[in-house]
């Protein structure tokens, strides 16, 4: 790129693409502990505009610029539209590496929507295939207007966002609500996708560690249930105790470990049971794993 590099007012610069730019703050952070330990490197890329200069690259640059009070920042004008401006950013980031397939498909689909180009003409103007232009759409035509807000607010990874576009667009939301109310990751989304993939019928449980972890222990739903598992307990060990004086006479190491976790898991759960009988103000009781 042979444009020359200017030094312009901090003010003479506008965002009109912001919008297709995900929010990351962890890079926004080392990208100004950058800019004050060494500098600006690498100008921002601009093009002019009516309203001044129109940003195509250097978001995280230009917002560490700001944070920081810089009155000026370098800068390099390309000779573009809005329309090349959106081309040349997905470009450029590629060269870097600094584009998720999420806001590709968020230039694209700015392109088609609001630059009333077909699929065929944003494949010219991009130099991309037409069938990659066309998955690219696919994904953001596929997510649920909620997803796609918590997608560029910055809620949600585009790992997330990729995964929430295999399902149809009414389990999305409800799949996004569990994910935000229980905090989950991009692998306890993979695993929650596809067990709903695997089981199209299925409801998105209430509880999603029933599918994401069935090992680990899950609330009762209801005071009426905890008796019920109480109940279950009371007749696993009658079950359990129902054999001679024997049986309960370890063989190797394993077994001698396992009937002292059991002891030690039942003394807690009877000074638990023991504390509630009595009002005390019992914390709530995790066991141990065996």
């Amino acid at each position: 790129m042979n444009n020359p590099i200017e030094e312009r007012p901090l003010t003479d610069i506008r965002e009109p693409f912001a919008a297709l730019r995900l929010a990351n703050l962890r890079a926004e952070a080392l990208m100004g502990q950058s800019l004050a330990k060494h500098g600006q490197v690498s100008p921002i890329v601009c093009f002019p505009s009516k309203d001044g200069l129109a940003l195509i690259d250097g978001h995280k640059r230009l917002h560490s610029c700001l944070l920081m009070k810089w009155p000026t920042i370098q800068v390099r004008l390309l000779d573009t539209t809005g329309r090349g401006g959106k081309a040349n950013m997905i470009h450029l980031n590629r060269l870097s590496r600094t584009i998720t397939q999420t806001e590709e498909a968020l230039i694209l689909h700015s392109l088609h929507k609001e630059n009333l180009l077909s699929s065929t003409e944003i494949a010219i103007l991009t130099g991309f295939d037409r069938k990659w232009v066309s998955r690219r759409l696919a994904l953001v035509e596929g997510l649920h207007e909620d997803v796609l807000h918590h997608l560029k607010r910055g809620s949600i990874s585009a790992s997330i966002s990729w995964l929430l576009a295999k399902l149809n667009r009414n389990n999305q939301d409800r799949c996004l609500h569990t994910i935000l109310k229980h905090h989950l990751g991009t692998r306890d989304v993979e695993k929650l996708v596809r067990h709903l993939c695997s089981n199209p019928c299925s409801n998105i449980p209430a509880c999603p560690w029933v599918v994401l972890d069935p090992d680990v222990p899950v609330p009762a739903s209801s005071h009426k249930a905890w008796y019920r598992r109480l109940g279950d307990l009371n007749r696993m060990l009658c079950l359990i105790l129902a054999g001679s004086v024997d049986d309960t006479i370890p063989e190797s190491r394993n077994e001698e470990v396992m009937l002292e976790n059991s002891m030690s898991a039942c003394h807690d759960v009877l000074q638990f049971l023991k504390r509630s009988l009595h009002d005390d103000p019992a914390e709530p009781f995790n066991p141990a794993p065996f």
